[in-house]
């Protein structure tokens, strides 16, 4: 791996480290009035695609459902967290 590669890996690395922190840092204000207002938004939009998806043409729904795994993902990331950022999976 030359130089160049591996910097960039380290520079990867680190970023994904830096987003992982900033999960487990909302999660550990898991259940305050401000992450709850958020985990129902999320709920809301969630609600919304999902009806949407019930009078859309087939395209349509294809997008919707990245959508919805968008807003999965965020709630997930929420409400599990990140336990130990050390420990999270290299990315190369």
């Amino acid at each position: 791996m030359s130089n160049i590669e591996e910097k960039m890996k380290e520079m990867m690395e680190q970023k994904m480290k830096e987003r992982w922190s900033r999960v487990a840092e909302v999660h550990n204000y898991l259940n305050t009035p401000a992450i709850n207002a958020v985990l129902a938004l999320v709920d809301f939009y969630l609600n919304s695609v999902r009806l949407e998806n019930d009078t859309v043409p087939k395209e349509k729904i294809e997008f919707n459902q990245g959508k919805i795994d968008a807003f999965l993902d965020i709630k997930e990331a929420i409400e599990i967290g990140v336990p130990n950022v050390d420990n999270f999976p290299k990315i190369f």
